[in-house]
């Protein structure tokens, strides 16, 4: 439908121009968009549907679309290496991980999948704040209808992002080396996570963030890690 349209083809535009690679997988691994006009809903997928993703196109933001489309993509790309390889076993179910972003204790495969999308989530902000940094960025943020403080928010949201897989990828270790939940091919895959997060740690400016009206926001989130962490220490234990 039109009114689809103008906001998913602006969206697509971006990531192809901000995040290359990135449009390249998302291009490979997305094959259809349902769209979704129901208040309160986000965007969802389902592993044995690979490549259909359900996103709400009426309710979010340009800066919100483009995020969940990468993120929805990045479900299907997690499924697709789950498809191939084990990357987690034994007791697998167990609701004993806290969850940054549900706030709430989550199995292993859980979090998992959430470091895995919400790494996505942090390159994707990372190439978007490089692109759209310097005079000729925030004339192509405009051209794609995209303001200066969607430049703030997505530095703060990759920044945001980094610090939450990092919390979960010590979970993720932590069950490997104590447990043997995850395989040796998921250890793989925590390690080129981690190595992942390091690059694009490094070419975010935390201080820009910092001056910008999401700096408060920053601290309280980290805060919140740190409170989390010294309420359930390095992996909550088997019993509980």
């Amino acid at each position: 439908a039109p009114e689809v349209a103008t906001k998913v083809r602006p969206a697509l535009t971006v990531i192809e121009r901000a995040w290359p690679a990135g449009n390249d997988i998302l291009a490979l691994l997305t094959s259809r968009i349902v769209p979704l006009k129901a208040r309160g809903v986000v965007s969802f997928s389902y592993r044995h549907q690979p490549g259909l993703s359900f996103i709400n196109c009426f309710d979010r933001d340009a800066l919100d679309l483009i995020d969940d489309l990468i993120h929805e993509n990045s479900h299907h790309h997690l499924n697709l290496l789950l498809r191939k390889y084990a990357l987690y076993g034994g007791d697998c179910n167990r609701e004993v991980f806290y969850s940054p972003w549900r706030r709430a204790l989550r199995p292993v495969r859980g979090i998992l999948h959430a470091s895995f999308t919400f790494a996505m989530g942090g390159c994707l902000f990372e190439r978007l704040s490089a692109w759209g940094s310097g005079q000729a960025g925030s004339r192509r943020w405009r051209k794609a209808g995209l303001s200066r403080i969607d430049l703030d928010r997505a530095r703060f949201r990759g920044l945001e992002e980094i610090e939450s897989v990092r919390y979960s990828l010590r979970d993720l270790r932590a069950a490997r080396r104590r447990f043997g939940w995850i395989t040796k091919a998921g250890g793989l895959l925590v390690a080129l996570l981690a190595r992942t997060l390091s690059r694009i740690g490094r070419r975010m400016n935390r201080a820009v963030v910092m001056r910008s009206p999401y700096g408060a926001d920053l601290v309280r989130h980290v805060e919140e890690l740190k409170g989390a962490r010294t309420q359930y220490g390095p992996i909550v234990s088997r019993s509980r």
